[in-house]
Parts: structure tokens; C-alpha cells; sequence
């Protein structure tokens, strides 16, 4: 989907972020929407205390890298594939 987002008095066309995010002092949670040819053993999810990576094996394409705002346990962290959403 597209927006149309005027600025200045020009009209453009914006891409809405890929992914949805939300962090609290006890979980992160991000959600992307997938290909259905997409299967979780072609994922790479890294977490570490603060920091999160997610990228598709094999491809240059990186979901997400960056900074936690709050650190988390890597090794206790968990992830899924749910209805065609990571």
C-alpha cells in the first residue's frame, strides 16, 4: 500500500515502513509480513542483550538491525512465523 502525503504543496508518494515494532522492559515485538514462499529455515534472527537482526539467508536482504531501547536475554529469546507474519 501507498500514501499520498502532501508536503509543501507537493504531492508524493510514500512507502509505509515494512515491519511494526513495540518494546517495553520485559518484550520486543516486531511484525513483518512475509512471502508465502518464505519459510523460517531461510530467516536469520540474531538477539542479542541490545541488539536485534533479522535477515534472509542466502540474499542481501536485511528485515531488521538495530539497537534495543531496553536490553533483553538473548538466549531465552523466541520467534515464529504466524499466519504469514515473523
Amino acid at each position: 500500500m501507498l500514501i499520498t502525503a502532501h508536503a509543501n504543496g507537493v504531492c508524493r508518494i510514500v512507502k509505509p515502513p515494512s515491519y511494526t515494532w513495540t518494546q517495553d522492559e520485559e518484550e520486543v515485538t516486531v511484525r513483518f509480513k512475509l512471502a508465502p514462499e518464505i519459510q523460517k529455515s531461510s530467516i536469520s534472527c540474531e538477539v542479542s542483550a541490545k541488539h536485534l537482526e533479522l535477515k534472509i539467508l542466502n540474499s542481501e536482504s536485511v528485515l531488521l538491525s538495530g539497537d534495543l531501547v531496553h536490553a533483553v536475554k538473548g538466549d531465552e529469546s523466541t520467534w515464529l512465523i504466524n499466519d504469514e507474519h515473523l
